[in-house]
């Protein structure tokens, strides 16, 4: 598997975080597990990007909900509502 990533790594350009982030969400083994009419349906761009939108999973992380959620419900209530300066 190791060999399959580096072979995409090079082949699509990813840098190492990117690269990363693929073997941690197992990019290439949820590879093509969706079952859809997309192709029958769409046209053959539009098919492809509808297809694509269903195989990454939202990553979040940069939003830091978790470290909201460890500081307890009520901080993370009051800092959604503050105004802004």
């Amino acid at each position: 598997m190791r060999l399959a990533y580096a072979q995409r790594a090079i082949e699509h350009g990813w840098s190492r975080s990117v690269l990363n982030i693929h073997i941690e969400t197992q990019h290439i083994e949820r590879e093509g597990r969706a079952v859809t009419n997309f192709g029958d349906q769409l046209p053959k761009p539009q098919s492809g990007l509808a297809h694509e939108s269903l195989k990454d999973p939202y990553r979040l992380d940069f939003l830091g909900l978790r470290k909201r959620l460890k500081s307890g419900p009520s901080k993370m209530r009051s800092s959604n509502t503050s105004p802004s300066s």
